[in-house]
């Protein structure tokens, strides 16, 4: 009797333990689909030097909706700046401890007689909007040869801290700037070049310190 008593005990226990086991190989497996998911989305940042910017952009299916997945080393103080084609900017500090990975994103559209822009960086964001009709009007004809520059557009990039990372400019072509300038504003002959429509940076405050250095 006691030996069957152990041997249903000894059974149970297994019973148990293989319950267990496919409960944890589900989990597991649950767990990886999901990784998998995200990677797929959002892409594998593989960290190569963890005293560097990372950087690798996200797809949007939106010509202009840019994402990016960035890495900033521990120990920074980094400076974010947006500055708006009517003058406008958008600017924020934070301390970086430790190091981390973040989502940022910034979007260009026309909605009506709007132009909006919109930034995300981190857990900060700002939203603009100028309102212009004939200008809004313009940008939309020619939106096409309008001048992009999106940050790490081939993939991960690896950046030094002392750099001042452009991560969107986009801007109007030197042949459309004349009729843009006059669609802005109607007697502006003038033909110092446009800003650009949008304009998003971020770095160290020495970097942007050392980048206006340079300027002069």
């Amino acid at each position: 009797m006691f030996q069957r008593i152990i041997t249903a005990i000894l059974l149970l226990a297994i019973i148990v333990g293989a319950i267990q086991l496919f409960q944890a190989k589900a989990a597991h497996s649950e767990v990886k689909q999901e990784f998998d998911r995200l990677v797929a989305k959002v892409g594998r940042l593989e960290i190569t030097d963890p005293k560097k910017f990372h950087v690798i952009p996200i797809e949007t299916g939106d010509p202009f909706h840019f994402a990016w997945r960035i890495h900033t080393p521990e120990g920074l103080s980094i400076h974010r700046r947006t500055e708006f084609f009517h003058g406008g900017y958008s600017s924020g500090t934070s301390s970086v401890r430790p190091a981390s990975e973040a989502i940022h994103r910034a979007r260009f559209r026309f909605d009506g007689d709007q132009i909006m822009v919109f930034v995300k960086s981190g857990s900060g964001s700002s939203t603009k909007g100028y309102g212009n009709k004939t200008f809004s009007k313009f940008l939309q004809e020619h939106v096409e040869e309008l001048i992009v520059h999106s940050l790490a557009d081939d993939g991960t990039m690896v950046f030094d801290t002392d750099q001042v990372l452009t991560t969107l400019k986009i801007e109007i072509p030197e042949h459309l700037q004349a009729e843009a300038r006059l669609a802005w504003k109607k007697r502006d002959k003038s033909k110092t070049p446009l800003p650009p429509l949008i304009l998003t940076q971020m770095g160290t405050k020495e970097a942007f310190a050392a980048a206006e250095e340079k300027k002069k």
